[in-house]
């Protein structure tokens, strides 16, 4: 320790001698100083505390309001959050004025929200409506335009085939046809030679 405490024991003279002038008494001892250095150490030490104790605090605080903020923020969101109940205020309209102003505004809005969205969904529905409806329509005309050449293929492909009929009756034809000729005789060789001598002899 730094410091004693002092002692508070007095030298007295016994009891049993008479008490006189040459009573005694011990005087205590004075505290040590502490040296400049021990002081700074000191001050050093409860500084360094003070400082560690402050930032712990102000970190403390600061989280604290931290939390608090973000308490707040969720409690304003669900509030946010609220609307009115329409049907509700339809069936009886009465009830619109004991809602809070906030609530009615925030209710109006959602609703105009809503009414946009639809109008919105319902306009690109027609866009694509429309679409499909030229689609349908392109593909009714490839749909003729193919039909239109398919006949032409089917009256081309028929008169192939009658023209095809008409050559194999030809050809059947003019195969009986010499068929039913008589084929004329060929003279041998010698029959030749013997008429060109007779021929000659006359």
């Amino acid at each position: 320790m730094l410091f004693r405490k002092p002692k508070s024991d007095v030298q007295t003279e016994p009891a049993s001698a008479p008490m006189t002038d040459d009573l005694r008494t011990v005087e205590p001892e004075a505290a040590p100083v502490p040296s400049p250095g021990q002081v700074r150490a000191m001050k050093r030490q409860l500084t360094s505390s003070d400082v560690r104790t402050d930032r712990l605090i102000r970190q403390l605080r600061e989280e604290i309001d931290g939390v608090r903020t973000i308490l707040d923020e969720f409690a304003e969101d669900q509030e946010q959050l609220l609307l009115a109940d329409v049907d509700e205020i339809v069936n009886d309209p009465k009830t619109a004025a004991s809602l809070p102003g906030p609530l009615l505004v925030r209710t109006l809005l959602a609703l105009v929200e809503e009414r946009d969205d639809a109008i919105a969904r319902e306009s690109l529905a027609a866009s694509d409506v429309r679409e499909l409806e030229a689609e349908v329509q392109s593909l009714r005309l490839s749909e003729a335009g193919l039909r239109g050449r398919l006949e032409t293929f089917e009256d081309v492909i028929a008169a192939l085939h009658n023209n095809l009929e008409d050559l194999r009756f030809a050809r059947d034809h003019v195969s009986s046809l010499a068929a039913e000729q008589p084929r004329p005789r060929l003279k041998a060789i010698h029959d030749t030679d013997e008429a060109e001598a007779a021929g000659g002899r006359g």
